[in-house]
C-alpha cells in the first residue's frame, strides 16, 4: 500500500514512483505488517506479509514540498529556438 498526498496522480505509475523516489523516509515511512491474512490458497504462506509505504509530506511543510516541473525544449521557457 502506498499513501501519497493529493497533489500525486494515484492512476499514474510514473507519478507513484516520483512520490516514492521523492517523498519517503524509509527509516520512518516504511511499515511491515507480518502475519497478516494473504491468499486463502497458499499453503507456504508466501504472501502472509503486508508492507506500506508513507509517502506523504510531513504536517505543516507544504511550501518546502511545492512540486515543480522541469522545462523541456519545446515549451518557450528561455530555450533557443
Amino acid at each position: 500500500c502506498v499513501v501519497v498526498d493529493h497533489d500525486v496522480d494515484v492512476f499514474d505509475k510514473n507519478d507513484i514512483w516520483w512520490a516514492i523516489g521523492t517523498r519517503l523516509k524509509p527509516e520512518t515511512g516504511v511499515v511491515q505488517v507480518n502475519n497478516a491474512f494473504g491468499l486463502g490458497r497458499d499453503p507456504y504462506r508466501l504472501h502472509q506479509s503486508k508492507l506500506g509505504l508513507d509517502c506523504t509530506i510531513p504536517l505543516g511543510a507544504w511550501d518546502e514540498f511545492e512540486r515543480i516541473t522541469i522545462p523541456r525544449p519545446g515549451d518557450g521557457i528561455g530555450f533557443p529556438v
